[in-house]
């Protein structure tokens, strides 16, 4: 009786162990009620007022056209915004009125062993009644987050990313032999842009993109005008970092020295070139160390290849 008891014991007390958490949790912080309401992009979401900044619990963007995965092995809640719309939202969450004073203590915030990111950066996140709450400021990456004191309100918008694409001019002449081009965009009255240049004519599939990532200039040289262009190609292809998915150098000195470009006045550098092609043509992409998440703020770009 007494080897069965003692069996028994042992039983419970090994049962007991293995349902401890794996790591004790410490308290970083206390959620407390607001009268603040927090919107992505003009729905409401639940939100908590922790140490004086209004926090969401990460999880719950997944209904807000957000793409959130968790990986167990790696212990990381990775949060990222599909461009250009977004995952289907089916947020139907309606603020409840606040009927304790504001203030009042909700629930303990715990430190938390996951690491969160957005957008590929990790952000600082908390561990709430075993959801994840990260702060409304960690979606900038992906828009603007506004805050509004005499309306008590936090709003996220989404900002999407950006092209300008070059239209092409089938009927301008391309008999002459090129070395060099010249783009310049302007934004005019209409928030468009006004696209100029010299030799801009032998280029195809212009286009300049940014948005939540650096900014991208690319363009093309196709085969009726590669003879025109050789001396150009020349020079192009000297900038190369990968070509057609092979890596071939690390530095862009060559590249900066021949290609010059500046936004709204400001010189841009080159961080990467790569090269690509096919189907009669060749194209180039010039990765910039310069990043504008919303295309209203660029007034003037001029790009010049020499």
């Amino acid at each position: 009786m007494k080897k069965r008891n003692l069996f028994t014991a042992l039983f419970c007390f090994c049962f007991f162990c293995s349902t401890l958490p794996a790591y004790a949790a410490t308290i970083t912080g206390q959620a407390v009620s607001t009268d603040i309401v927090a919107y992505i992009n003009d729905f409401p979401i639940p939100s908590y007022n922790v140490n004086g900044k209004t926090a969401i619990v990460a999880e719950d963007l997944a209904q807000y056209g957000f793409s959130v995965s968790y990986s167990n092995t790696e212990r990381l809640l990775s949060i990222e915004y599909p461009q250009p719309n977004g995952r289907k939202i089916t947020a139907n969450y309606t603020p409840p009125k606040n009927t304790k004073p504001i203030g009042s203590f909700v629930s303990h915030v715990y430190a938390t062993n996951i690491v969160t990111t957005v957008a590929g950066e990790t952000v600082p996140s908390y561990n709430i009644g075993g959801r994840t709450l990260i702060f409304m400021d960690a979606l900038k990456a992906y828009g603007d987050v506004i805050w509004n004191a005499q309306t008590r309100t936090s709003k996220f918008y989404v900002v999407p990313n950006w092209h300008i694409s070059m239209p092409q001019n089938d009927t301008a002449d391309t008999t002459a032999l090129i070395s060099d081009f010249t783009i310049t965009y302007k934004q005019n009255a209409s928030g468009t842009f006004d696209i100029t240049g010299k030799n801009k004519q032998y280029l195809s599939s212009v286009v300049l993109s940014g948005g939540t990532e650096p900014i991208v200039f690319s363009f093309s040289i196709y085969m009726d005008v590669m003879d025109q262009t050789e001396e150009l190609m020349k020079l192009l292809d000297q900038m190369y970092n990968t070509n057609r998915g092979e890596w071939v150098k690390d530095e862009v000195d060559f590249s900066n020295a021949h290609m010059k470009i500046s936004i709204n006045g400001e010189p841009v550098t080159i961080t990467h070139v790569n090269g690509s092609g096919g189907n009669g043509h060749t194209d180039y992409i010039f990765t910039l160390n310069k990043t504008i998440k919303n295309i209203k703020d660029i007034q003037s770009v001029t790009i010049s290849c020499q």
